[in-house]
């Protein structure tokens, strides 16, 4: 039996498309020293961590550092819809499991109460469900699995 791939496969697209679109808006205005002027970042952290997040210090410096590897991945997710999951399986992997954490904490930052509602359904539902999708593919499609699988046509 061959396995046929899918070389373009849309969801990845959409994976690309979504990450870069939440991170690089915020990263760029980082890099210019506004990130006081973000529209976006308001909506999705409450008042008192939106200026931790725009005020100089350590809080600042990795939330810029996590945006820098935020739309890292948002080319790993294009590179897999360009050339196909077959020839990307160890970026779906990290790529499906980096979107399950992420949904993860977002959903854990909406219970404590640091994230808005907006950011668990911007965030958190898109990246939990794609997420599932490329590990659903790295194991079904790709044939990887962490656990060996049995063969049973030697029985």
């Amino acid at each position: 039996m061959t396995t046929t791939f899918r070389k373009h496969d849309p969801l990845f697209l959409l994976s690309a498309i979504q990450t870069f679109a939440l991170t690089v808006p915020s990263l760029i205005l980082c890099f210019l020293g506004m990130l006081d002027q973000d529209a976006m970042l308001p909506i999705f952290f409450g008042p008192e961590d939106f200026a931790l997040l725009t005020t100089p210090g350590l809080t600042k410096n990795l939330f810029e550092l996590s945006l820098n590897a935020i739309a890292w991945y948002s080319i790993g997710y294009y590179r897999i819809y360009q050339g196909g999951a077959h020839q990307h399986p160890l970026l779906v992997l990290l790529g499906g499991s980096g979107k399950t954490v992420a949904a993860i904490l977002f959903a854990r930052n909406y219970l404590r109460g640091e994230a808005s509602l907006l950011m668990l359904l911007a965030a958190s539902v898109p990246d939990v469900l794609l997420g599932l999708y490329m590990i659903h593919v790295w194991v079904n499609q790709l044939g990887c699995s962490m656990i060996p699988l049995r063969d049973t046509k030697d029985e």
